[in-house]
């Protein structure tokens, strides 16, 4: 077998199932990664997590933040986070059942 044909060949070793996601733990206090074969969600996300979570854009939910009206945030340094629970706290605070104000 040479290279190319080593290249081309699909990875066998990895299993198939959703638990090859998770990062397996170094230490025995750690959480758990895993549960029921499903990854967990971190407590707190970046910007980018934070819009999957809400269903908005990073650029919309960067502008939310510099304006107002936005899902409150943590300041760390420079860097921008969010935590998972005021996400969805902010996003079901607006679930509405018709148009009208």
């Amino acid at each position: 077998m040479n290279d190319k044909t080593a290249r081309l060949r699909p990875a066998t070793h990895l299993p198939e199932t959703p638990t090859s996601l998770a990062v397996p733990s170094t230490s025995k206090a750690a959480p758990q990664a895993v549960t029921r074969g499903f990854a967990l969600l971190p407590e707190v996300v970046d910007v980018h997590g934070a819009s999957f979570i809400v269903g908005l854009a990073p650029a919309t939910l960067n502008t939310l933040r510099s304006r107002g009206g936005g899902p409150p945030y943590l300041k760390l340094g420079r860097r921008v986070f969010y935590r998972a629970a005021d996400l969805r706290a902010w996003r079901d605070a607006r679930l509405r059942t018709n148009t009208a104000a």
